[in-house]
């Protein structure tokens, strides 16, 4: 017969489904490689950078609250803008990179003021808040990374 309109439904059920395997093969593939992209620019955005270190803090009579880096990471250029000292809310010091094991600051603070120590990324949207201080000398070093 010349024209002959038969259309052979296992052929295209065959050919959809391998079009459909293969559509997913690249679509798996697409949103593993922007999951892996995606991480990788955090990594590179300084958030990923927190430095891991540890704080004591020494209240005296006089209201001078010394904080001392004791151990840990040393904060550097490439990954810190500055640390800030918070007392009650409102930033009393700033101290820039580099800041390495045993170095210490004093600040007007007393036993009952809450202190946070502020660490803030190259990335002026990173900042992570690394130790506080409370009422009656309590501290509390948050979690690392």
């Amino acid at each position: 017969m010349i024209g002959s309109n038969k259309v052979d439904i296992g052929r295209i059920n065959s050919n959809a489904i391998v079009i459909i395997f293969v559509l997913g093969a690249v679509l798996t593939t697409a949103v593993l490689i922007n999951g892996w992209w995606a991480d990788a620019v955090a990594d590179s955005s300084g958030c990923m950078d927190r430095p891991n270190a540890e704080f004591t803090f020494e209240a005296a009579s006089d209201g001078v609250l010394r904080i001392t880096h004791s151990g840990g990471d040393t904060f550097v250029r490439e990954t810190t803008k500055n640390l800030s000292i918070v007392v009650n809310g409102a930033r009393v010091d700033r101290v820039p990179p580099p800041v390495r094991p045993n170095d210490s600051v004093t600040v007007p603070a007393s036993a009952d003021d809450s202190v946070r120590i502020v660490w803030y990324g190259d990335d002026p949207e990173c900042s992570s808040v690394l130790d506080t201080y409370g009422p009656n000398g309590t501290t509390s070093a948050v979690a690392g990374r």
